[in-house]
């Protein structure tokens, strides 16, 4: 799901030197779901563990795989492109082939179409959705040896809502609308029928920034909240939600990725991210990420960099660098922490990567790690983009401990 990103601060950086950076304040996180902390300031005691983490870590660089843990920790999620095998066949898999075929036979329009396969149920079967990017999409699910449509072209995008959610192997939709600029909003919670109909089940649940039916002249602070028209506290609210870790409903793989999934029976995987401020080296980063069961995240499509940025955003700590999990390899990066080594070349900033860059004290220093930088554009609107930084931030640049952070991503 493609959001803009805004944020309040700005952290200037250069690709061949190092600047200040500023503290960074806390943003209200979203009230419609219960949150978790996506962001984790390290303690003194945490510090010094760091060095031992670090030792049992390298004790185990010769393995080539890592088994990560079930333990989610993040609000923000996101599809990625890897996949894991799934262990039951079902018939499913020729059905959407054919299903997908018949679609782009008879699909007209120029925006582009994208596809995925979600973990909607518990029932081991993958749902399947259809995207005309940025304006409707379709999902459909296999039951009983046939294709059922449950969402015909729901509109997203160019039609006001920002896209639809889906809660993991629960069977639910979330997505929200929102009028008067957003001082009134509508939290909707569905879920399939007997008959492959969605049906809400919460009743009418809002929130609003006025008193009233309609806005007036002031606006308040914090929101009003109502469940089938009547007043009821922010604690009432949140109990008629669903609980649970959220995806986008939007995939982003193309015809091929997905008639790839298909043919050989896998499904995608989904990812959460926690981001975690510490002044550590990106090896510490990397060997911390993989000691609490994920791995510093990679980036491999659009939808997984906005939701990094999203995870930044519900953190406590939106203005900071970011260890991610590229690195420089035989002179090309390539994201290295999840063992893909897919190529890095999208979303770098201009003029990057560097291989090299100066120290606040006027070294030259070898630059062959990967990070994400917030940089300032215009009326409180931040790019984050990647660039390329020496092991040691902090000691190329003093002046930037206490904003140095990593983002792990958890596979499910």
């Amino acid at each position: 799901m493609k959001k803009l990103v805004a944020i309040l601060l700005a952290l200037t950086l250069c690709a061949s030197a190092f600047t200040a950076c500023a503290k960074p304040k806390s943003r209200e996180r979203h009230r419609n779901r219960r949150s978790r902390e996506t962001s984790e300031r390290v303690s003194d005691d945490e510090e010094e563990e760091l060095e031992e983490v670090v030792e049992e870590e390298a004790e185990h660089q010769h393995e080539t795989t890592t088994e990560t843990s079930t333990e989610i920790t993040a609000e923000v999620t996101e599809e990625t492109t890897e996949t894991t095998v799934s262990s039951i066949s079902y018939d499913y898999e020729a059905a959407y082939i054919q299903t997908i075929n018949d679609y782009v036979a008879n699909y007209t329009a120029d925006q582009e179409l994208l596809f995925n396969l979600i973990r909607f149920d518990d029932s081991g079967i993958p749902a399947l959705t259809i995207t005309c990017q940025y304006y409707n999409v379709s999902m459909y699910i296999y039951r009983d040896g046939a294709v059922h449509q449950v969402i015909d072209r729901w509109g997203y995008g160019a039609f006001g809502i920002n896209g639809y959610e889906y809660a993991l192997e629960q069977g639910v939709i979330y997505y929200s609308d929102a009028d008067y600029a957003g001082a009134l909003r509508y939290d909707n919670y569905l879920t399939l029928t007997e008959n492959y109909e969605f049906e809400s089940i919460c009743g009418d649940l809002h929130s609003q920034y006025f008193e009233g039916e309609v806005p007036g002249d002031t606006y308040l602070d914090t929101p009003l909240y109502y469940v089938d028209g009547q007043q009821v506290s922010e604690e009432v609210y949140l109990t008629y939600g669903v609980d649970g870790d959220f995806f986008s409903l939007i995939g982003d793989y193309t015809y091929d990725e997905i008639m790839a999934f298909l043919t050989t029976e896998t499904i995608p995987t989904v990812s959460t991210y926690e981001v975690v401020m510490q002044d550590v080296t990106w090896e510490e980063a990397n060997a911390l990420a993989v000691s609490r069961g994920g791995h510093l995240a990679t980036i491999n499509t659009d939808g997984e960099y906005y939701q990094i940025l999203s995870a930044i955003m519900y953190s406590s700590d939106i203005n900071g660098v970011y260890y991610v999990g590229g690195s420089c390899v035989d002179g090309q990066y390539v994201w290295t922490a999840d063992d893909s080594m897919q190529p890095i070349s999208e979303h770098w900033r201009s003029g990057e990567p560097s291989y090299s860059g100066s120290t606040e004290d006027g070294r030259t220093v070898d630059e062959s790690y990967v990070c994400l930088c917030a940089f300032f554009v215009s009326d409180n609107y931040y790019n984050y983009e990647l660039m390329d930084i020496p092991n040691d931030t902090i000691d190329a640049a003093p002046t930037y401990a206490g904003n140095i952070g990593y983002i792990i991503e958890y596979e499910h």
